[in-house]
């Protein structure tokens, strides 16, 4: 909860609007980015991403999940906010981290 908090000041701190859109369509942090969290984006990126990742999170600690994830959603704002409800929702937990994957 701490992590999706930091989320949350950033976000209200860089991209207020992101944020402001989000919460209009009802969606949580923590619906759209615990998976994340848990998982350390394991399940949807491929393996020498998910290294990378794994990597950092050693090196750096949860801070670097931040990053990655904080990264994405600026990458991806103007998609993030044409996406209303359960298309956001799908988008957010897989789309945009395979997107931003395929694009490395």
């Amino acid at each position: 909860m701490n992590l999706l908090q930091l989320i949350n000041d950033r976000l209200q701190k860089d991209d207020p609007e992101l944020l402001s859109h989000l919460k209009s369509e009802d969606l949580s942090l923590g619906a759209a980015f615990s998976p994340v969290f848990i998982t350390l984006f394991v399940y949807q990126v491929p393996l020498p991403i998910a290294t990378r990742i794994f990597e950092c999170f050693i090196l750096d600690g949860e801070i670097a999940l931040v990053k990655i994830l904080l990264r994405m959603l600026y990458n991806k704002r103007d998609i993030i906010l044409k996406l209303k409800e359960c298309e956001l929702l799908t988008y957010l937990r897989s789309g945009m981290i395979v997107e931003c994957c395929g694009e490395l």
